[in-house]
């Protein structure tokens, strides 16, 4: 009750204003159906931003929504809650670039799991399974010998404790020996390699800003000018599977998003 969310609009709105906004709000789990404005909304109602990071491009008039959203949170802040989701390199680019800091109440972070912690989370979904696994021909003992076996200190190392990344690197790593018996294998000395030129980074550092991209409006994304050859990378992007496509987006394959992030740190890409 008193919970409403907004879809995300496919094109970057231009000349966005409180009224193009509210076409796109309605209750949680409901379609929208029903016109809602904001003023009308009870007090106290609380509005999710889910995405956050589609509101913007990283071009000259990007923040144009952002800039407008942040009027609608100014206006309402005594009547309405406002909840917005979204990573740490936009949340950088808005603290810089806007006032939004001011506006926040409270920020909620999603803590890194510890070793123990991811431990037990495999130990429990094996027993869900009733599978069992090893590693390098020895079985696993979740109970007794885990730590020996899998060193888990370096799994928790190559994940940073996200529990996105560990639950990807977990499933990717498993060979199914048979129905009963799966195989844990992870190569820790693998990196990406470094075969990017540097317009297929520009190309690939956008899908990661922007989190997925409609590639209907790759105009808005992209300087025609720069010459990239866009449609001619995604293609290979797509068949290398370094993109994937889910509905009217397209995005990094999330297998690959720990591994992309680092490349893109150690090329002082991304701070």
């Amino acid at each position: 009750k008193n919970c409403y969310e907004l879809d995300i609009p496919n094109n970057f709105i231009k000349s966005s204003n409180e009224i193009k906004f509210a076409k796109l709000l309605h209750p949680v789990n409901q379609s929208n159906s029903q016109k809602l404005v904001f003023k009308d909304l009870e007090k106290g109602s609380v509005v999710f931003l889910n995405n956050f990071e589609l509101w913007w491009r990283k071009s000259k008039m990007g923040f144009n929504n952002v800039k407008t959203w942040i009027e609608i949170f100014k206006k309402y802040h005594n009547q309405l809650i406002f909840v917005i989701e979204l990573n740490p390199v936009f949340k950088k680019q808005l603290l810089s670039n806007t006032d939004l800091d001011t506006l926040v109440l409270k920020y909620i972070h999603s803590l890194s799991f510890s070793k123990k912690q991811l431990e037990k989370i495999v130990d429990y979904k094996n027993n869900l399974a009733a599978v069992e696994i090893f590693n390098k021909g020895i079985k696993v003992n979740f109970s007794n010998s885990f730590r020996s076996v899998l060193n888990f200190k370096n799994i928790h190392s190559e994940v940073s404790g996200n529990i996105g990344w560990f639950n990807h690197l977990w499933i990717s790593s498993l060979t199914k020996i048979d129905d009963d018996f799966l195989d844990f294998s992870y190569d820790y000395d693998l990196t990406f390699p470094y075969v990017f030129s540097n317009k297929e980074l520009l190309i690939l550092l956008q899908f990661y800003y922007h989190k997925k991209i409609n590639l209907k409006n790759l105009k808005e994304y992209f300087d025609e000018k720069l010459e990239l050859n866009i449609n001619e990378h995604i293609s290979m992007f797509k068949a290398e599977n370094i993109l994937i496509t889910q509905g009217f987006y397209t995005e990094i394959n999330p297998y690959l998003i720990k591994d992309l992030l680092h490349y893109f740190k150690n090329k002082n890409l991304i701070k």
